[in-house]
C-alpha cells in the first residue's frame, strides 16, 4: 500500500503543535493582562531574530512578504534587549524561524479580535493582523516545497523561535509583576 502524501506545512504544524498551543495560550493569557507587557515580549523576540540575521538567508528572504523594520518600529523602544542566542544557524532553521514569524502575523488575526472587545489596538497587532488567508496559504505552498533532507531543520528551527518567545513572555510578565527585581 503506498503511504499517503502529506504537505510539509502540515508535518510541520503537528511537530511543533505542543509548543505552539502552549505559546498561544500565554500569549492569551497576557491579552487579559496587559497588551504592553505582550508588546515588550515581541520586541525582544524580533529584537533577537534580527540578530541572528536571520533575514540574511536566501530561503527566507525569498519568501518575506513584510516590513520586518517597519515592524519593529511599531514595537515598544527597548532600553536592553535580552541576549540573543550565539550559535550559528542553518538557512533552513532561519526558514523555521520566520516560520513562526509568518504564523503569529496568521494568528493576529484572532489576537485582534480578542483585543478589541476590550483594549485599544497596538499598531504592532493591527499591521500584522493586516495580512489575510491568502497570503498566509501561498507561503504554506512554499514551505511544501522544501526538500525532505532539510525539513528536521526546519522543524529545529521553529520549535527554537516558540521557545524563545515563551521565554520572553514570561521574563516580561514576571518583571511586570516584580518591577523591582530586575
Amino acid at each position: 500500500m503506498q503511504e499517503k502524501f502529506v504537505p510539509f506545512s502540515k508535518v510541520l504544524k503537528e511537530a511543533t503543535w505542543p509548543i505552539h498551543q502552549k505559546t498561544d495560550k500565554l500569549v492569551f493569557s497576557q491579552l487579559d493582562a496587559n497588551t504592553e507587557t505582550l508588546s515588550i515580549s515581541f520586541a525582544h523576540w524580533y529584537m533577537n531574530l534580527k540578530k541572528i540575521r536571520f533575514l540574511e538567508s536566501h530561503l527566507v528572504r525569498s519568501l518575506v512578504d513584510f516590513d520586518f523594520e517597519y515592524l519593529l518600529s511599531l514595537l515598544p523602544s527597548l532600553q536592553h534587549t535580552t541576549n540573543a542566542p550565539k550559535e550559528a544557524f542553518t538557512d533552513h532553521q532561519r526558514l523555521g524561524m520566520y516560520y513562526v514569524i509568518r504564523g503569529s502575523a496568521n494568528g493576529s488575526r484572532f489576537i485582534v479580535k480578542k483585543l478589541k472587545q476590550k483594549h485599544l489596538l497596538k499598531p504592532y497587532f493591527q499591521y500584522l493582523a493586516s495580512f489575510d488567508i491568502d497570503s498566509w496559504e501561498q507561503f504554506k505552498k512554499r514551505i511544501d516545497q522544501i526538500e525532505e533532507e532539510n525539513q528536521q531543520e526546519v522543524i529545529e528551527g521553529a520549535t527554537l523561535a516558540f521557545r524563545w518567545l515563551l521565554q520572553e513572555i514570561t521574563l516580561s510578565s514576571d518583571l511586570q509583576r516584580n518591577p523591582t527585581d530586575n
